[in-house]
């Protein structure tokens, strides 16, 4: 960053002389002297936190810039030449700028300078930033600078925004923030409003709401229930239903078929999918993209199924309240017979009831007959069920159509 210094005249020199001459009133000539430093200090730390506050914004505008830039048709420039490209790296340049200037107001004229070479755009950008305090020494202002570069790509540019709807959202605001800052991404990417530019031919995005879990379109041109372990091969489909006396056909998928949503109709998998098997290398299957395929059970996305709570005999207990008990009480899940037919139960005294034994509140929680054929209702976004803690929005697969998202 270049400096500006402004020198003391003659005049102010000669009255700072006399003053350090002055040998009156030593101490408050010392807190004096001491005073300045320290004021100007202060006020260094100040304009630096300024400077580096405004810097991480123009770096963020002009970040935005050159993704608008690399995505623009326009900036197909390798068969150009001459007065053609002259005359198109300045429309180009004339983009970028006005994207800074939507995106940062500055406080003085930004100059950019674009460069494009094969499939990589570089945007440089500075402007003269006034400061405040440090003035009084001279540096009045700095010069701030930003460079980004990306890559064009030789197909259309992908955004996934991934939006966070836990609990904690619910509080001071902050989903409406999400949802406002996500919505001004899409106005600086598109060029406009949704009215003006709703779709790019350039540009796909894709939205992904995420809770507890993630809830697909079983209706989205490429879903495929392959993908999905509908037969409980995947380990981690039988978490719930650890029960040595549980039939082999009990799993996640399945167990949404033996709750009722009405006395007569049945519940049917939401499309709601947990991650998948954690490992090391080629095998961390929760964080890499490698396709499922039946042969290989831990590729398979297990279905979501968030079970009911057990039981309990008083808000002590260390058996519940868990919340999240969608079951009303009843032959299967009573204090007395939740563990029916776990070979733990013997009346009131059966040791599956044993309150102070977290082990037994496990017990209860995987026994899979109290979900056989219970009427839980239909799912909504009030009451508790096996989609409970799943994100309610659907993921919204790759589109060209911003109005999707």
């Amino acid at each position: 960053m270049s400096l500006r210094h402004s020198l003391l005249g003659k005049n102010t020199r000669r009255v700072f002389g006399r003053f350090l001459k002055d040998s009156s009133a030593t101490v408050t000539q010392i807190f004096g002297l001491s005073a300045i430093p320290i004021f100007l200090a202060a006020g260094a730390a100040i304009d630096g936190a300024r400077i580096h506050d405004e810097q991480t914004k123009f770096l963020a505008a002009v970040d935005a810039a050159v993704i608008a830039v690399a995505s623009d048709d326009r900036a197909a420039v390798q068969s150009l030449s001459g007065s053609q490209l002259e005359a198109r790296m300045a429309e180009l340049e004339n983009i970028a700028a006005d994207y800074i200037d939507k995106n940062y107001d500055a406080s003085g004229d930004i100059s950019v300078n674009l460069e494009i070479s094969g499939q990589t755009v570089k945007l440089d950008a500075d402007f003269v930033f006034p400061t405040t305090i440090m003035s009084l020494v001279g540096i009045s202002e700095v010069d701030m600078q930003a460079s980004s570069t990306v890559k064009k790509a030789m197909r259309p540019i992908e955004l996934v925004m991934v939006m966070d709807t836990t609990g904690s959202m619910d509080t001071d605001g902050k989903m409406d923030g999400a949802k406002t800052a996500a919505r001004n991404l899409m106005t600086t990417l598109y060029g406009g409003s949704l009215a003006s530019e709703p779709r790019s031919e350039f540009l796909r995005t894709a939205l992904v709401p995420f809770a507890g879990a993630v809830k697909l379109d079983s209706a989205a041109h490429d879903f495929d229930l392959g993908w999905i372990d509908t037969d409980g091969d995947n380990p981690l489909s039988r978490v719930h239903f650890d029960d040595p006396a549980a039939p082999a056909v009990w799993n996640n998928y399945y167990a949404w078929s033996r709750l009722k949503k009405s006395s007569s109709a049945y519940h049917t998998w939401n499309g709601c999918v947990e991650t998948r098997k954690r490992g090391t290398g080629s095998q961390a299957y929760n964080v890499n993209d490698a396709a499922p395929v039946s042969s290989n059970p831990d590729t398979l996305f297990p279905a979501f199924f968030h079970p009911d709570a057990p039981g309990a005999s008083s808000t002590g207990d260390v058996n519940g309240p868990f919340g999240f008990s969608y079951i009303t009480q009843g032959s299967n899940t009573t204090l007395y017979s939740e563990c029916y037919g776990t070979g733990l139960t013997s009346g009131s005294g059966g040791t599956c009831l044993n309150n102070t034994n977290l082990t037994y509140a496990r017990i209860k929680q995987e026994n899979y007959r109290k979900y056989e054929n219970t009427n839980i209702g239909s799912e909504s976004e009030t009451n508790y069920g096996p989609w409970s803690m799943c994100a309610v929005s659907k993921v919204v697969p790759m589109t060209y159509d911003r109005a999707n998202v």
